[in-house]
């Protein structure tokens, strides 16, 4: 008998990633081969494991050979361990917009408004507001803080997020005090 052994040979899936939000990239990776006899025509094909969080854990690439013809991957013993595919977390901002008041008025309502960019539409990221207390109207002023929350709210894992609030001034208030005009005879006390 002459015996033909199965070749050792090994599939290198090359790691990737892409930006929370982002599209997968195409193709999904690359990769090589090492120690296929070339007649064989080896190649991969890639697909993830599905989810699009970029917070842990990390997608699983796996690399899916084929050969012409495919019955030529018989022929080997194959090392194809893929690699991981990883979302990157989102820079995004949220802008607060300054706001006053008059002294002694009521703040309005809403306090302020704000608004996102680079956000991901469907995570429908919203903000409420709220101030340092305070009712001066002299320095400093009140800090505005923007609280943000997403649909759903574990989507702001998905981002690092740059929220540094704005100011809320109080204003001086406009008043006048008006003296009643006085008067006396002449000689008599004030």
């Amino acid at each position: 008998d002459f015996t033909i052994n199965k070749r050792l040979a090994s599939w290198t899936t090359s790691p990737n990633s892409k930006t929370y939000g982002d599209a997968d990239p195409s193709p999904l990776t690359t990769g090589s081969g090492s120690n296929f006899v070339a007649a064989d025509g080896v190649t991969a094909t890639y697909s993830r494991v599905a989810g699009e969080n970029a917070s842990p854990p990390i997608y699983h690439i796996s690399a899916t050979l084929s050969a012409t013809p495919m019955s030529a991957l018989n022929n080997y013993i194959i090392t194809n361990d893929g690699a991981d595919f990883t979302i990157n977390k989102r820079v995004a901002s949220w802008t607060t917009n300054p706001n006053s008041k008059t002294y002694g008025d009521a703040d309005p309502s809403p306090l302020t408004t704000g608004s996102g960019s680079n956000f991901v539409a469907a995570d429908n990221v919203t903000a409420t507001y709220s101030r340092a207390a305070g009712e001066n109207a002299s320095p400093p002023t009140y800090h505005i803080t923007a609280t943000l929350s997403a649909t759903p709210a574990a989507a702001l894992d998905n981002y690092i997020v740059t929220n540094n609030g704005a100011e809320f001034t109080i204003n001086k208030r406009a008043a006048t005090w008006t003296t009643n005009a006085a008067s006396k005879t002449y000689g008599d006390a004030d």
